[in-house]
This record gives C-alpha cells, structure tokens and sequence, in this order.
C-alpha cells in the first residue's frame, strides 16, 4: 500500500492568477507532495479526474486499490483549483472529506448571501484557513461573512455580532473585537516575515507651487495652485 507522507487531502481554492504561484512554492518548500492542479476544459478535467484523483490496479495492487476505494482515499495530497472550478464541480469537492480548506484572496467570501458563499460553504473539511489582506473592506457584516464560514458554529449570529462591533464608538469595543478575533486571526506584516527589508524612512517634501492637471470631455486642464 502507498506510504501516507501526510494527512491529507487539501483543497486550495485561489484566483487563476495565482494557481501558478502556489504550485511553484508547494514544489519548492515540499517537493514530496503530489500536488495536482484542477483547472482547463471539462475533458482536461475528466482526464484528471480519471488518473490523477483516485488509485487504479493498472499502478496499485487490486486488493489496495480496493481498500483505498474504500475509504475514499485520494492519490493526490493537495488539489490546486479557482473559484470557478469550484463552482462548476462543486458536487465533486463535496464528496471529498478535506483534512483542511485554505481559500486564498477569501475576502470573495465576505457577501454571505453570494452564490460563490453558498456553493463554498458546502465544501466538508475538518478545518479551515482564509487568507486575506482586507478582512475588513467596508463593513463589520463582511468581517462576520469570514468568520461565518470559517466557524459558522462559534458565529452563528450576525445580527448579534453587528449589534456588538458595527458601530466600534471608542477604544473598549475595538478591545472586545480583538478578543473575540484573537483565535482566528493571524497578522504578519512585512517586517515580520522579511528581516531583511531595511527599516521605512519617511521624507517630507513641500511644494510650494505645482501644476494640477484635469480631464473634462476629452480635453486636458490645467492650473496653478500657490
């Protein structure tokens, strides 16, 4: 029987600019994982779904081909896919119990009355990772969207959790908020993960004088501001 290098499957789900980016830092930080990517044309589709996602006797014992059938077991350790593929396969996904989801650029998640949400939300996993850099882009409702589908038990209430944090008046209700996102959340900024930036300089520069320039019907203005 094949050797279990880890304890997958997992699913990530990115933008299709992306795809390419984290095949080649999965290749590069763990080049032991069968890493398969789930995108192109329904028959490029079928054919991975044919060799790609399940063992087969013509590569595998038929006794362990049989009991990895069993179990549902992947040949894969991690899927590669975009939301549209998702979509349109998403009675695939569902049958798949994931060890872990990660949906990169998950603020696409934040209206949790979306299709995109809906469809998602049906995806079975043991647990879940949303990568973001605008959690929080225009309202609290898109900040309680994440956490929603990340623990929709814990955040079951959205009416009770805009009734708590959608106004943030003061200092003590920011508090509260990071409390509450303290074993969700995880923030890293540049300086934490690259030592090797130099430390940010801030010059200011007065002008005194300067051209502002203007667009109206095609044309361009200007005029000098003192």
């Amino acid at each position: 029987m094949p050797t279990t290098r880890c304890s997958g499957p997992f699913l990530v789900v990115a933008p299709l600019s992306l795809i390419a980016q984290w095949q080649s830092e999965i290749a590069l930080w763990s080049p032991d994982i069968n890493c398969v990517v789930m995108h192109g044309s329904q028959q490029a589709r079928d054919i991975i779904l044919s060799y790609e996602f399940y063992y087969h006797e013509a590569f595998t014992p038929k006794a362990d081909v049989q009991a990895l059938r069993k179990k549902n077991a992947c040949k894969f350790d991690v899927l590669l896919t975009t939301y549209e593929i998702c979509m349109k396969d998403i009675k695939l996904f569902t049958k798949i119990d994931w060890k872990v989801l990660i949906v990169d650029e998950a603020h696409r998640l934040k209206n949790h009355q979306a299709r995109l949400f809906e469809v998602m939300k049906t995806i079975p996993r043991q647990q879940c990772v949303l990568l973001t850099g605008t959690p929080l882009q225009n309202k609290t409702e898109e900040l309680w969207a994440l956490l929603h589908f990340a623990d929709p038990t814990k955040f079951k209430n959205q009416h009770e959790f805009v009734s708590q944090f959608g106004d943030l008046r003061d200092a003590t209700d920011v508090a509260k908020l990071h409390s509450v996102l303290k074993p969700y959340l995880l923030r890293r900024v540049k300086e934490d993960v690259e030592k090797t930036l130099p430390p940010k300089e801030e010059v200011i520069v007065e002008v005194r004088n300067f051209i502002q320039f203007s667009h109206f019907a095609g044309h361009f203005y200007y005029c000098n501001i003192e």
